[in-house]
């Protein structure tokens, strides 16, 4: 078998190529319920859902080439070149290795070339606190209650006690904003409307 057939499109290489794309986009959008919390706008899911369907099939179809290669012992009637391509393919070029990948280049990123400097809002449901105070998306929340707070857990933390009613304090970068929080409907905690993700800058030496 050469390269060129290797890669050659099938039928059973298509079908398992697009099989894992959409097992690697659901498994995304299930296992990060704030990826799919800041596409609140459908046309902008549907775009990003669009996309991923275009892309990920691309990642992965030398994974499908391989599988079908090993399953069918190709490698015993073939040269070296194709085995060490699609054994890299199987180990490297699989959704577990790429996530592994993702998330060592994005913590290198984060906290050695970046570092935490507040919080982004990445959406603010309509009609909550948030949104009625003015905040908006793609501000900056830096402050709570006079607490500095540069990731969602130091801001999960500052309003841990706040009840429905009480009065917050938020700075952000654009002043200083006053709300309540207001009971969520379905865990009947308390909350302001806001979807939040850390805001990294670069590390000052």
């Amino acid at each position: 078998m050469s390269v060129k057939a290797f890669f050659k499109p099938t039928k059973q290489k298509l079908i398992i190529d697009i099989t894992i794309s959409l097992a690697s986009l659901i498994a995304f959008f299930t296992l990060t319920p704030n990826a799919a919390e800041s596409l609140k706008e459908p046309a902008q899911m549907l775009l990003i859902i669009a996309l991923n369907l275009i892309i990920l099939p691309i990642i992965f179809y030398p994974l499908a080439c391989s599988l079908i290669f090993l399953y069918n012992r190709e490698w015993r009637k073939t040269n070296k070149t194709e085995t060490i391509i699609a054994l890299f393919s199987l180990l490297v070029l699989n959704p577990i290795s790429l996530n592994l990948i993702n998330t060592s280049l994005t913590h290198y990123n984060n906290n050695i070339i970046n570092q935490p400097c507040g919080i982004m809002v990445a959406a603010v449901t309509p009609n909550y606190p948030a949104e009625k105070a003015g905040i908006k998306k793609g501000e900056t929340i830096t402050d709570v209650d006079g607490i500095r707070t540069d990731t969602p857990d130091m801001f999960k933390n500052a309003i841990k006690y706040k009840h429905p009613g009480d009065q917050t304090t938020i700075e952000t970068d654009r002043g200083t904003i006053t709300l309540q929080p207001i009971e969520d409907p379905q865990t009947h905690n308390p909350t302001y409307g806001l979807i939040i993700n850390t805001k990294y800058c670069k590390r000052s030496n």
